[in-house]
């Protein structure tokens, strides 16, 4: 099956797998690293499309947002969004993966959870406590964009962005601790 670039098109193999690639000419250096230079890295991680592989999802989004200068309820604000997204693809794919992708950028990171599915519009009225998951996704983080999959061009795509609620450089959290 061939790759399309930054898009998910392979079968699943094995889970998780990861892969780190560079994002091009993206040094980013804001000040708050005193000048210094952030290499910016894509972590594309592959997961089984099943309810137990959402903890290993929380677990990776968590680690990776350690790495950043979030505010720790920040960083647990952007895991659940993740996990939400993540579940919705558990339960309405119908495939065998999903890939979380993170990057880091000057501001925040984004990440984005990407299917094989097709996208299942939903009654504007939740209804039994269930259909909340992208208004909770929007309360959580800054920006969320869904690109939905349909049945000529499966793969849903919902990239999920969070932006400038650092903590301050003394904090542990920071870039300056490192």
């Amino acid at each position: 099956m061939e790759m399309v670039p930054g898009k998910f098109r392979r079968p699943f193999e094995r889970a998780p797998s990861t892969t780190v690639t560079r994002t091009g000419e993206e040094n980013l250096r804001p000040a708050a690293l005193g000048g210094r230079e952030l290499v910016v890295a894509r972590v594309n991680k592959t997961f089984p499309a099943q309810p137990a592989a959402l903890q290993q999802i929380r677990a990776f989004i968590r680690e990776r947002a350690s790495k950043t200068s979030f505010y720790p309820d920040v960083a647990e604000d952007l895991v659940l969004a993740v996990s939400e997204a993540c579940a919705n693809s558990v339960r309405h794919s119908r495939t065998a993966a999903i890939e979380v992708s993170w990057r880091r950028t000057v501001d925040g990171a984004e990440v984005e959870v990407l299917d094989e599915g097709v996208f299942e519009t939903r009654d504007a009225l939740p209804a039994a406590g269930l259909g909340y998951g992208i208004v909770m996704m929007k309360a959580l983080v800054d920006e969320v964009v869904i690109e939905e999959g349909t049945g000529s061009r499966p793969g849903t795509r919902v990239k999920l962005v969070m932006r400038g609620r650092s903590a301050p450089p003394s904090s542990p959290t920071s870039f300056a601790r490192r």
